[in-house]
């Protein structure tokens, strides 16, 4: 009986598999701005829940505006959704660095997430129905809810 050796598996640098992983953008710009912020954010009683629920409302801001449908506000939209991602950086590392991350707090920011996305997708829709019709705008909404809970999936 002969014994086959095997080549020994590498080690895996678990940081830059995360690296690797990690939104570009989040990676560029969003949390160095957010641990800029977060120097801010330390000195005061602000919590990452509270962070979660601000970003959630500019998500929802930010899906009426697409809804108004003007170029204006498509403008003012993505500036706000951008902000909104780099605060939904900044609930992460508030609660990392206060020691007061938790599961509820992740399941709330998940959901705010979630709301500030389904309200990017209904401004998107009322906006297309205004513009192409009902049948486009429901068309638009079924699909980006697809592809969005299918990265999602992958995602996780």
């Amino acid at each position: 009986m002969t014994v086959t050796q095997t080549e020994p598996s590498p080690t895996i640098d678990r940081a830059a598999l995360l690296d690797l992983m990690s939104n570009p953008a989040d990676r560029l710009w969003r949390y160095p701005i957010a641990s800029w912020l977060l120097r801010f954010a330390m000195k005061t009683p602000l919590t990452p829940n509270h962070v979660t629920v601000f970003h959630t409302l500019m998500g929802v801001g930010a899906g009426a505006l697409v809804a108004y449908g003007t170029p204006r506000a498509h403008l003012a939209a993505a500036l706000l959704f951008e902000l909104r991602a780099i605060l939904d950086c900044l609930d992460g590392s508030l609660a990392r660095a206060k020691k007061l991350s938790s599961p509820l707090g992740r399941a709330l920011d998940q959901l705010g997430d979630s709301i500030a996305f389904m309200a990017l997708i209904v401004g998107s829709a009322v906006h297309f129905s205004r513009s192409h019709g009902v049948a486009y705008a429901v068309t638009f909404a079924l699909v980006a809810t697809m592809v969005s809970a299918s990265c999602t999936a992958a995602w996780d």
